[in-house]
This record gives C-alpha cells, structure tokens and sequence, in this order.
C-alpha cells in the first residue's frame, strides 16, 4: 500500500491532479466520515438503507405480486425508531422529507419500528411505490470520496421533516 501511494502520487503530481494519498498505509485504521464530523442538532440523523427479503434485485418492482406484497407489508416505507419519531412528532404513515446535510431531499412514507437504532432513519434499497430513493440522496463530492477505493461514502447525515 505505502508502495502504491508513492506511484500514485507521482502520476497524479505529474498529471497536476489533487488527490489525497494520505489513506494509502501499511495498516488501515478507523477515521470518521464527515457525517461523523458535521453532525448538528438540526442534522440529527444517519441514514441507512435496508434490503428487502423478497427483492432479490431492482427488477423486482415490477413484478405485480412482489408490489402487492410490499404494499400491504409497507416493506418500501422509510423506517425510523419509535422513541425518535415520538421526539420529533412523527407519527406511523406521515409523509416525511428526509433531507441530507448536503441539500438533497427525498419525499416518503414513515414507519415506525424498534428495529431501526434511535440515530438512524433507513429507506428501502429498491424504490418501490411510497419509498425513498437511497441513491439520490448520496453526493459526489471530495469529502464523500475513498481516495483509495474511489468509492463513494454512503453515510449520510440528514433530518427527517412532516411533509
């Protein structure tokens, strides 16, 4: 890795590109991401994304019997912990706006559930029909960028508002 951290920053200096090499260690170790960094009172909540057992891939939601079992379970609703929704005067079936930090917003149908940590707000990984769409929440930008992996960080900071 230390290795692959010199050759990067060589290309990159080359190219006269900026590009954090600083990741690229011997032994990897823990560091915060900026949802971790940022958090406020106002943006209070990570958000998550579950799986649905019955959607093996985003194909699936056209499937007229995998949307009628999703719809009477509200398995594509947006679930948020019971004590959080009490503290923020959401009730079971409101239509929310989970907004991120970073100014991306999507609209959904709230369930409430023990099952979701009280810091937490989770959307369904397959936008279904009431469901928010996890992907259009997540920003690409250098303080949400691996600069080894190139992967996108997917923690996102956000509150949950009434729509």
């Amino acid at each position: 890795m230390v290795k692959a951290g010199e050759d990067v920053k060589r290309v990159v200096t080359e190219m006269g590109l900026r590009w954090r090499t600083s990741d690229y260690q011997a032994l990897p170790d823990w560091k915060p991401c900026q949802s971790f960094t940022n958090r406020t009172e106002e943006y209070d909540l990570f958000v998550i994304n579950y799986k649905v057992p019955i959607q093996a891939h985003g194909v699936g939601r056209f499937s007229p019997i995998l949307r009628q079992l999703n719809d009477q379970h509200g398995l594509d609703a947006a679930l948020i912990n019971v004590e959080t929704a009490k503290r923020k005067e959401i009730r079971e079936g409101d239509e929310v706006w989970i907004e991120t930090n970073k100014g991306r917003r999507v609209k959904a149908v709230l369930r409430l559930s023990e099952r979701i940590h009280p810091e937490v707000v989770a959307t369904s990984q397959h936008r279904l029909s009431k469901g928010a769409d996890f992907n259009a929440l997540v920003t690409q930008e250098e303080d949400t960028l691996d600069f080894t992996g190139c992967a996108i960080d997917s923690c996102l900071l956000a509150r949950v508002v009434r729509a």
